[in-house]
């Protein structure tokens, strides 16, 4: 998965990014996180625990700017990947002291930005895609995560439920299947049932009721933390 994270004072500002972002990596058909922060104090205390691939990091921010931000991050993080963003050239110089990935001018040039965006992935050859290959009816079928509703086991046959209502049968056992998923979105939550989380419409009693209207059963020993590990996800969207 990427991390990436954007860290800027402006409301406007990090929406335009993120729905920027999203776009992006979503047609790219890459597993990503985004992590947003208003402000370099809650970009720096993230990293005391954490790290990013890709940082767009504004420079004229109210607490602590984005240059000194910057030299905080590259002395705990020398590959996260650095795009400074910001409303004035007059920092380029220094910004790339840092060994900057790039420089972004407000308003943000799409084209640029996303110029950036495609050197970037270049610049990972083993950045995974997020799709699954699976045997069915004597060929591969290849199967984007995003149209995976869930996946369930009956002894050997597996049947993949997709967003169109359409039910893909294959052969094999379920932990494989899990193990190949490379993505926080997947959840096993039965032990015949694995959940894509995007798809998840509410809860209801102990099932979750899928946007294709179909219950998936939550395994009962295990209910509280199959819950909250949706809820926490649900919460970083």
């Amino acid at each position: 998965m990427i991390t990436i994270g954007i860290c800027d004072d402006s409301e406007i500002e990090l929406m335009i990014l993120n729905n920027f972002i999203v776009k992006f990596f979503d047609e790219k058909q890459l597993d990503y996180r985004i992590h947003s922060f208003k402000s370099g104090k809650e970009l720096l205390s993230f990293y005391e625990k954490n790290h990013l691939d890709l940082l767009l990091l504004d420079i004229y921010m109210d607490d602590i700017n984005g240059i000194e931000s910057g030299k905080s991050i590259r002395a705990l993080d020398s590959k996260v990947e650095i795009i400074f963003c910001t409303a004035s050239s007059s920092h380029a110089l220094e910004s790339y002291d840092m060994l900057a990935f790039g420089y972004l001018v407000k308003p943000f040039d799409t084209s640029k930005l996303k110029q950036l965006l495609e050197k970037f992935i270049e610049s990972r050859p083993h950045t995974e895609h997020k799709h699954l290959v699976v045997k069915s009816n004597y060929s591969d079928r290849v199967i984007d995560y995003h149209e995976i509703v869930h996946i369930e086991s009956d002894d050997k046959v597996l049947s993949i439920h997709l967003i169109s209502g359409e039910t893909v049968k294959t052969y094999g056992k379920l932990n494989e299947i899990e193990n190949q998923l490379n993505s926080t979105k997947f959840l096993r939550c039965h032990q015949s049932y694995i959940i894509n989380m995007e798809h998840i419409k509410n809860i209801v009693e102990e099932d979750f009721l899928t946007v294709t209207g179909l219950l998936v059963p939550i395994r009962k020993r295990e209910s509280r933390k199959i819950r909250d590990m949706y809820l926490e996800y649900k919460k970083n969207q």
